[in-house]
């Protein structure tokens, strides 16, 4: 829902038309912002602003995968895209089975700076402890 990257460029290498009649042509810049395109109901559904971590997982996921620009698609797309969210889940999954992560002050949404990123003003308080039992992780 927080890009890392909220906007994005490119320079168009060739006159082209969108889907929806739009054209753009060779030389001209096409910017988008990768932060309204995760909140679009065109894009995700009128079940755009619902938690909802199914979205990538079975069926599902092969579609979001394509919604989803933070990789990008095609010929440009991240050579790295495979090891990050390896890398990212393997962390996670390590993290949460060792440690209880909760929220200093539950329901109190950060405010995000603009620029090339999209940094949290004030960072994320959170507490952090060990987990004492196994038993609680839900397989």
């Amino acid at each position: 829902m927080f890009p890392a990257l909220p906007r994005n460029m490119r320079r168009c290498t060739k006159d082209d038309i969108f889907p929806d009649g739009t054209k753009i042509f060779a030389g001209e810049l096409f910017t988008w912002s990768n932060y309204v395109m995760g909140r679009s109901e065109k894009i995700w559904g009128p079940d755009v602003k619902e938690f909802k971590p199914s979205r990538w997982l079975g069926g599902e996921r092969s579609a979001s995968m394509n919604k989803a620009n933070s990789f990008h698609q095609g010929p440009r797309a991240c050579v790295g895209q495979g090891f990050a969210v390896l890398q990212s889940l393997t962390i996670m999954g390590l993290l949460f089975q060792k440690f209880e992560l909760s929220l200093v002050e539950p329901g109190k949404l950060p405010d995000y700076g603009l620029g090339m990123t999209l940094p949290m003003m004030d960072g994320l308080p959170i507490r952090v402890a060990r987990r004492t039992h196994r038993d609680d992780i839900e397989a």
